[in-house]
């Protein structure tokens, strides 16, 4: 969830099929590929559609549930494969991954085949995402984390984790394999299956440390590698976000800076000042009651959740995005309806209906194998008013107890220990409200061979999303000739 609410919406009903149980082909290596007649699987299927008229194959292949067990159950992983242009140019298999955990990557090549089109581009779902055998919990809603701006949201919190994580137990023999290590052991399970020397690699944000467990596993294969928003690995699980609020309190403050010298269009303050307070007279608002948004009911423990999706762009059309929502949810508390076309809208039935559930199952699995939360309902509350003051709109929303806290099932194995000297390419964002500059320096570390390229931006994702020329020329240039810059560098 990286984006505007348009590009987070579009990326996460593209991602593949959702509403199934939890399925299993009997078996199989992954010596080779099923490949599909077409990637669309019906008249209705428009990014199936798309990857055809590009000329891309779509296939699948069969992978192990548990790799201690090879020979035991398997999953499906599904991916697309874009040829590159030029076969006598061809520099080899580009694996892309968008991030989440949760979100599938088979349209991902579509994206980027003007630029990197001396590549094979490979789109993959990783398991349990997309197209791939699915994990869906049949969750009525995607939050899988509230904020608790009072008691009682602290408690409908409480609530609504143990519900969310009690609706995923029909699948709990599945869930501690729906680790990052395993989706790296796919991963060279494709590169085999198409007969691939090596790997080259493209991810952002949770992508990059699927990247990062990939050159620590499989280091030996690993070609040109790019680590869009780096996480810290010692950080990775449910308790990522813990330490993000006051990076998320400090974009606020910066967006309401642009919001007040655009009061002419927004009405949200003269100053910055006025703008975040009125911010926070909204969630005083929504605590007494829920704002009405069409069907829906937005309260005091959803309210900042749209607010952190929204925050972390401050690209014109990212402030306006996030100006508009707050627009409409001051409207909403004055009982004014809420135009349908609007995007609190979409973020709305994003977040409180059920249609993306196999997203968001996906999400909280993989996140809750990988690390055990150390965050409980008895150190929640305290920790959320220790820092009442200096984090009062995101604090209660990234220290608060989430799913992990009553999964189903414990972590079977640690999460892989990161430290090699393969190289790397490293892009950050400085202010970046998702993986903080300290967690870029912390990646930076233990990627000894690496290079890290920054930007003084508030943005998650910047290679070819962000349009800083200097990021887009030196990614590509890497990509493309194999050279890292000879230092570490700012755009």
């Amino acid at each position: 969830m990286r984006a505007m609410i348009a590009s987070v919406l579009a990326a996460m009903v593209l991602a593949g099929t959702a509403g199934h149980a939890v399925a299993e082909d009997g078996g199989g290596s992954a010596d080779g590929v099923r490949w599909h007649a077409s990637c669309a699987t019906g008249p209705d299927d428009e990014l199936g559609s798309k990857l055809d008229e590009a000329k891309a194959r779509c296939g699948e292949i069969s992978v192990p549930l548990d790799y201690r067990d090879p020979d035991g159950r398997h999953l499906t992983v599904a991916f697309s494969h874009l040829p590159a242009k030029d076969r006598a140019d061809r520099i080899g298999a580009l694996v892309l991954n968008d991030g989440g955990p949760g979100v599938g990557a088979l349209g991902m090549p579509l994206r980027l085949r003007d630029t990197l089109g001396q590549y094979d581009l490979i789109g993959m779902d990783p398991r349990f995402t997309g197209r791939s055998t699915p994990l869906d919990c049949g969750w009525p809603t995607a939050l899988h984390l509230r904020a608790a701006p009072t008691r009682a949201a602290f408690a409908d919190a409480l609530h609504l984790s143990r519900d969310l994580a009690d609706r995923c137990s029909k699948d709990k023999d599945v869930l501690p394999h729906a680790t990052t290590a395993n989706t790296a052991r796919d991963m060279d399970r494709l590169r085999i299956a198409l007969g691939e020397p090596r790997l080259h690699y493209l991810g952002y944000s949770y992508g990059s440390y699927l990247g990062m467990v990939y050159l620590q596993l499989f280091g030996q294969y690993a070609g040109r590698f790019v680590l869009d928003g780096p996480v810290a690995p010692d950080r990775i699980g449910s308790d990522l976000l813990r330490e993000t609020g006051p990076a998320n309190e400090a974009a606020l403050r910066d967006w309401a800076q642009w919001a007040a010298g655009q009061d002419a269009t927004y009405h949200l303050g003269r100053t910055p000042a006025q703008v975040v307070a009125g911010v926070q007279e909204l969630i005083s608002t929504a605590e007494r009651r829920p704002l009405p948004v069409g069907e829906h009911r937005v309260d005091a423990g959803v309210l900042p959740v749209m607010l952190w999706m929204l925050v972390p762009d401050d690209r014109p059309e990212g402030n306006a995005m996030l100006a508009r929502v707050v627009m409409d949810l001051r409207a909403a508390a004055r009982g004014e309806s809420v135009d349908p076309d609007s995007p609190l809208m979409a973020l709305a039935g994003f977040l409180l209906t059920g249609k993306e559930s196999a997203t968001a199952s996906a999400l909280a699995a993989i996140t809750c194998a990988d690390r055990a939360t150390a965050v409980t309902a008895r150190s929640a509350w305290p920790d959320i008013q220790r820092h009442r003051r200096t984090e009062p709109v995101f604090g209660s929303l990234v220290r608060n107890v989430g799913v992990c806290a009553y999964w189903p099932t414990r972590p079977v194995q640690t999460p892989v220990t990161i430290g090699n000297d393969r190289p790397a390419l490293l892009i950050t964002a400085t202010r970046d409200t998702r993986v903080t500059w300290d967690q870029a320096l912390a990646s930076r570390r233990v990627l000894t061979g690496s290079r890290l390229l920054s930007v003084n931006a508030r943005k998650h994702g910047l290679y070819r999303e962000y349009g800083n020329a200097c990021v887009d020329r030196t990614t590509t240039e890497y990509l493309l000739t194999g050279r890292l810059p000879r230092a570490d560098t700012t755009c």
